[in-house]
């Protein structure tokens, strides 16, 4: 039985003239440098376009005949949930009303809201750059205008600036527009649909 010869290349020698290329610091702090340099985005100094003072949310007064009508609905709603002893759902009913009741009989605190060249300046704590609004459009709710802005980002979503009186939405529309573009006939999403349902199914005077 003969065996397979196999053919093995032979390895040639290092070269004793041949230098591996040596990395300095300086030359790996240079490259990672390199790497590491983007441009950034300049951001100058904030000019106010226009601003306005607004309630923070709608708010109605609602009389007492509002306050027993409540009262019922939720003590029918915990009779029956209690029946068939779903807790989970008597807290919640309980905590909707509770906010209800909140939204409906404290007033609202009174903000300022801001059209700057950076960006839009919410209810007097948060800064909104032009670059996190999507778009904005205009709409009028139980008698209350709002100026909408649809945001990049999932959360919020949705900016609503209640506009006082005094603002000139034909001036306010054309500053805005500069930055980012209107719609003329929004999307309605998931929460506005289920606000205005609450809304109707429970609209007492």
């Amino acid at each position: 039985m003969k065996l397979k010869e196999f053919f093995v290349p032979p390895t040639q020698p290092k070269q004793p003239n041949q230098q591996e290329p040596k990395v300095t610091s300086q030359n790996a702090n240079s490259q990672s440098q390199e790497q590491t340099q983007q441009p950034q985005k300049i951001v100058k100094p904030s000019v106010t376009l226009i601003e306005w003072e607004a309630p923070d949310r709608p708010f109605k007064k609602r009389s007492r005949d509002f306050y027993r009508r409540i009262a019922i609905i939720l003590i029918f709603f915990s009779v029956l949930f209690l029946i068939i002893k779903d807790f989970w759902l008597i807290l919640f009913f309980g905590i909707f009303f509770f906010v209800v009741y909140v939204f409906t009989s404290i007033p609202p605190r009174k903000v300022v809201h801001k059209i700057t060249t950076n960006g839009v300046y919410y209810a007097s704590e948060h800064n909104y750059p032009w670059d996190q609004l999507l778009d904005f459009f205009f709409v009028k709710k139980d008698d209350t205008d709002f100026l909408v802005f649809d945001t990049v980002e999932k959360f919020p979503g949705r900016l609503y600036l209640i506009l006082s009186e005094d603002v000139d939405k034909k001036k306010l529309q054309e500053i805005v527009n500069e930055y980012v573009s209107i719609i003329e006939e929004p999307e309605t999403t998931y929460l506005d649909r289920m606000t205005s349902y609450l809304a109707n199914k429970f609209k007492f005077n």
